[in-house]
C-alpha cells in the first residue's frame, strides 16, 4: 500500500520538486458554509523556499491524493482536491520547514475581505448568486429551487459572508470548489442513496454527540402579506410530533411561501445538530463532503448520515480520513 500527494504550483519550475518536499498534508473538504482549505509542510533544508521558490500570495496550487494497492480501491486511484489560492506562509526551524496554506476562495478579487453595503430589489436568489460569482471572477453551479426576493440588504458584509448567509436562510448549502460557487439544496442531497457503508470496527477513533435539550420539533415565523403589509404568522411542527418544543425564527419573510421555506430550513438545521458523528479511519479517497454514508453495527445510531466535512491528512507516511457527519433529516 502506498499513498502520495501530487502538487501543481503555478510558479514552481518543477512540480516534482514541490511534491517531493511535501512532508505533511491536510485537505479539509467542506459541504458548505466555509471554504475548503489545504495545508502543506514542505522541507526547506536547502533554504530554496527563501529564494527563487518563495511563494507569492497571488499564486495558486492544485493538489491530488493518489493511492496504490489500496484496500477497496480498484480504479480511479487519484482524487482531485481542487484549486487553492495561497493564503499564508510560515517558515520555521530547525529542521527548516515551510508551512503553506491555501483557500478555495479567489483572494485577488476581495471576494472574502471587502465589506459592501448594497440593496437588492425585485430579484431572485439565483440572480444574486450569479452576480456575486461574476464579480468574483468565478463560475456558478446552481442545483436548487429558485426563490423570489423583493428586497434584501447586504450591510457591511463581504460577498462571501452575504452569499453564505443568504443561502442558509433558504436551506441551500454553498460550496466553493475549483474556482466555482456550487449552490445546492441540502435536503435534496440528504435524500440521495448512501454511497458507502461504515461498519463498526473500521474506525481508528470516533466521537458521537447526541443533544436533546436544545433540539426543537416545531417552528414559528412571522411574515407580511398584501398591500397593507399585514403581519401574519406561520407555524410548523415536525411530522409525528405535536411541536411542543417550538423555536422562533427572527427572519424577514415576505410571503407565505417564503415563510414556509425559511421556517423549515431553520428547523432542519437545528435537528441536524441533534446527532453528530466524527469518525477517523484509514485514508479513503472515495469519501467526499456532501455525500451520504450508512453507519452499520452502531446499534440505535445506525442509519444514513450526511458528510459535512471530510478531512484527508497525510503525516509521517500515514494517511487518514476523518468524517464529520450529521444524521440525515428527510421526513419533511
Amino acid at each position: 500500500m502506498k499513498s502520495s500527494i501530487e502538487v501543481q504550483y503555478n510558479k514552481c519550475k518543477s512540480t516534482k520538486k514541490l511534491t517531493d518536499d511535501c512532508e505533511d498534508f491536510s485537505w479539509v473538504d467542506n459541504a458548505g458554509g466555509s471554504a475548503d482549505t489545504i495545508t502543506m509542510t514542505l522541507t526547506n533544508k536547502s533554504g530554496k523556499w527563501f529564494k527563487n521558490y518563495m511563494p507569492d500570495t497571488r499564486d495558486t496550487v492544485k493538489t491530488w491524493i493518489k493511492v496504490e494497492d489500496w484496500p477497496g480501491v480498484t480504479k480511479n486511484n487519484k482524487v482531485f482536491c481542487g484549486k487553492f489560492a495561497v493564503d499564508s506562509l510560515g517558515f520555521s526551524g530547525y529542521p527548516q520547514t515551510l508551512e503553506l496554506s491555501g483557500l478555495s476562495v479567489p483572494i485577488s478579487t476581495g471576494f472574502n475581505v471587502r465589506q459592501k453595503s448594497h440593496t437588492w430589489k425585485k430579484t431572485t436568489l439565483h440572480s444574486v448568486l450569479r452576480t456575486i460569482a461574476k464579480s468574483a471572477g468565478i463560475g456558478l453551479v446552481y442545483d436548487a429551487a429558485d426563490h423570489k426576493i423583493s428586497s434584501i440588504s447586504q450591510s457591511g458584509q463581504t460577498d462571501l459572508e452575504f452569499a453564505f448567509s443568504l443561502c442558509s436562510d433558504y436551506g441551500i448549502a454553498l460550496k466553493l470548489y475549483n474556482g466555482k460557487m456550487c449552490a445546492y439544496e441540502k435536503t435534496k442531497y440528504e435524500k440521495k442513496a448512501a454511497k458507502h457503508t461504515i461498519s463498526k470496527g473500521q474506525e481508528e477513533s470516533y466521537n458521537i454527540s447526541k443533544s436533546v435539550a436544545q433540539t426543537y420539533n416545531g417552528v414559528k415565523i412571522q411574515y407580511t402579506s398584501g398591500k397593507k403589509k399585514k403581519t401574519l404568522s406561520y407555524e410548523f411542527h415536525r411530522p409525528g410530533t405535536k411541536g411542543t418544543r417550538q423555536m422562533f425564527v427572527n427572519e424577514k419573510a415576505e410571503s407565505l411561501a417564503q415563510a414556509q421555506t425559511k421556517a423549515k430550513a431553520a428547523l432542519r438545521e437545528n435537528i441536524r445538530q441533534a446527532i453528530t458523528v466524527s469518525i477517523t479511519m484509514r485514508g479513503n479517497i472515495r469519501y467526499m463532503a456532501a455525500e451520504n454514508v450508512n453507519l452499520k453495527g452502531w446499534g440505535k445510531l445506525d442509519g444514513k448520515y450526511f458528510i459535512d466535512t471530510a478531512t484527508h491528512e497525510k503525516s509521517g507516511g500515514k494517511y487518514t480520513t476523518t468524517l464529520d457527519m450529521h444524521k440525515c433529516v428527510t421526513d419533511f
